[in-house]
């Protein structure tokens, strides 16, 4: 897993499938979240020496024939769970060719819409592309706990004792700082075992009439979030003197 994760150029990735419409994201916490700690996740960067070094150090051989990762006698091949819809298939091609690069074999599985959550639940594939809005909440249990592997949406069937506790912990607790530990641990299980490589979070453009002034928006975690700054906005005007009245008294 780490080694498919070395193999992606995220950035590149953002500016070909999105038109560079996303930020990079690490994790399964948004940066404004509070059981968000950059130092846990740090990026983990695009590097193909680091994920040949992985597949090699796992027993895959990079053959020189055929350019595919081997282990005995057996093709290093990915299938690859994605929603049928252009965003999401263009986005799989990129991935599929980032992996080729390092000698891994992807087959795209396209499903449509109304099956993709049916094959994510019974677990037909090894990875798969899936958009997720994250919830305001830190609590995480019903994602990534043990219970969620078969209650839940833990779709990669992640199955960490240590980080289960972790989130059940947490959720128990109402102090920040305990809360805050609490996540901690679990962040850091997270990024041991790698059960998820988060791709980037999407970023929504709003065109604004230019007759309409003092418009500052910044960054926003939600669409209604930019009229925060509403009671600031001002129509196109000028300046127009009126001359007095005559004084008729």
């Amino acid at each position: 897993r780490r080694a498919l994760a070395h193999s992606i150029d995220r950035a590149e990735l953002i500016d070909e499938s999105v038109e560079g419409q996303g930020l990079g994201l690490e994790g399964p916490y948004l940066p404004n979240s509070i059981a968000f700690d950059p130092a846990i996740m740090a990026p983990i960067e695009f590097d193909i020496i680091a994920a040949g070094v992985n597949l090699d150090s796992a027993g895959w051989v990079l053959s020189d024939d055929s350019g595919v990762r081997t282990r005995e006698g057996e093709s290093l091949e990915i299938k690859l769970l994605v929603e049928d819809q252009f965003d999401r298939i263009s986005l799989a091609d990129q991935i599929a060719e980032s992996w080729q690069r390092v000698g891994i074999l992807t087959e795209i599985d396209r499903v449509n819409s109304a099956n993709f959550a049916n094959a994510l639940s019974e677990g037909e594939f090894d990875v798969a592309i899936v958009d997720i809005e994250p919830i305001g909440d830190p609590d995480l249990y019903d994602f990534w706990s043990q219970e969620a592997i078969i209650d839940g949406q833990n779709y990669g069937s992640w199955n960490n004792r240590l980080a289960s506790e972790a989130l059940e912990r947490a959720r128990k607790l109402t102090s920040v700082g305990e809360k805050a530990s609490q996540y901690d641990t679990f962040l850091r299980l997270f990024r041991e075992d790698l059960p998820a490589l988060t791709l980037f979070q999407h970023v929504r453009t709003f065109g604004i009439s230019e007759a309409i002034e003092g418009v500052e928006i910044g960054r926003i975690d939600s669409i209604r979030e930019r009229y925060d700054t509403f009671n600031d906005w001002i129509m196109m005007y000028s300046e127009v003197a009126v001359p007095c009245p005559e004084d008729t008294s």
